[in-house]
């Protein structure tokens, strides 16, 4: 990914955002699923901005947007699905 110039920040335009992510589908599904891990917390932060509920949201944007978009610090979201015993 790092060879092509596919880490750090989003492609310029959604479509081209799209054509990538149908790529790595058709590819490999676990590289998709580890693209998309880190791309969630690097759009959450482009797009943050401080609110009632979300005092410190612009602060957070500007302390960690570009070490993430750049690689120095890297962010993921963890995703799980939990069985419940019986029906």
């Amino acid at each position: 990914m790092a060879a092509a110039g596919l880490l750090g920040r989003p492609l310029t335009t959604p479509a081209l955002q799209r054509e990538l992510a149908e790529r790595l589908f058709m590819a490999d599904g676990s590289l998709t699923f580890c693209w998309l891990q880190h791309q969630m917390p690097l759009r959450r932060l482009l797009n943050a901005v401080s609110s009632p509920e979300a005092p410190a949201a612009s602060a957070l944007r500007e302390h960690w947007l570009e070490q993430v978009a750049c690689g120095q610090a890297l962010a993921g979201v963890a995703l799980a699905h939990q069985r419940r015993p019986g029906d």
